[in-house]
């Protein structure tokens, strides 16, 4: 897999968008289980952030980025902590304020104050500075953010349009397919016929094993957002689609709906006609 460098205004960025999403996805499994939240200002937070595709968290992370790098830029030292003297932000509810007011400029609404930490976990604190971002896991000591992180089909860090369609029809082919017939298991299937349509309607003249190689690639960032959904090494394929997996799929609907029937077999003559014209 490719790998980006960023540096710590990035590194801080990134580390934000990842936990917000992680305490969003966390927000939509009570809601779900209990069918609301007892928290109004958690219910706020949740509607404001549960339908934001991709490319809305994309531009969150850009702008976020350009935010912490005045934060760091204006920052007055007031606290030494293990040696460090930097701005900082706590995941505690009320120590956040800076973050809730970029993030309010940024989607022009008001970001309710919550908890940010995961329930059941202690909170953290992100320092940043020109160097670097480091976090104080107040459970266990403090970490150095990497600098270097993966970013094939990593649209948030890379921007990378042709990766996200390609990983946005994937994903929308697999929830249809499973409306269609939720007793549909064969990972093989799955991959050998989806990469032989995208190759063929799409005019590829690529090695099959280099679109094997990128689908299995999805399959991994799939497992690493959470989505409920078996791996590519797996023979039996599984997938429980929930809500938020869905944001941001709905020009994919028709295509993928086409690339479920190539996969199911079905009659897609007529369809094929569709998709060639567009």
């Amino acid at each position: 897999m490719e790998t980006k460098k960023l540096n710590s205004y990035e590194q801080t960025s990134y580390w934000w968008i990842n936990r917000l999403k992680s305490k969003i996805n966390q927000l939509y499994l009570v809601k779900k289980r209990e069918g609301n939240l007892d928290d109004n200002s958690e219910l706020e937070f949740l509607n404001i952030f549960e339908s934001l595709s991709e490319k809305d968290w994309r531009n969150i992370y850009l702008e976020l980025r350009n935010y912490v790098k005045i934060d760091v830029s204006e920052y007055a030292p007031s606290d030494y902590f293990f040696n460090m003297d930097a701005f900082y932000q706590d995941t505690e509810k009320g120590k956040h304020q800076q973050l809730n007011n970029e993030l309010s400029s940024i989607l022009r609404i008001d970001i309710p104050d919550i908890r940010l930490a995961n329930m059941g976990r202690k909170d953290e604190v992100i320092y940043t500075d020109s160097k670097g971002a480091y976090v104080w896991y107040k459970s266990c000591g403090t970490d150095q953010l990497p600098k270097e992180y993966e970013s094939s089909f990593n649209y948030i860090l890379t921007g990378n349009k042709k990766e996200l369609e390609f990983y946005n029809l994937i994903l929308s082919t697999l929830i249809i397919l499973m409306e269609k017939n939720n007793n549909f298991n064969s990972m093989d299937k799955f991959r050998n016929k989806f990469c032989d349509e995208y190759k063929k309607t799409n005019n590829l003249d690529i090695p099959n094993q280099k679109l094997i190689e990128d689908f299995n690639t999805v399959f991994i960032m799939f497992n690493r957002k959470g989505l409920n959904i078996s791996n590519y090494w797996h023979k039996e394929l599984y997938y429980m689609p929930s809500d938020l997996d869905k944001n941001g799929l709905d020009e994919y609907k028709e295509l993928a709906d086409y690339y479920s029937d190539v996969i199911l077999n079905a009659n897609t003559n007529v369809k094929q006609k569709i998709i060639t014209k567009k």
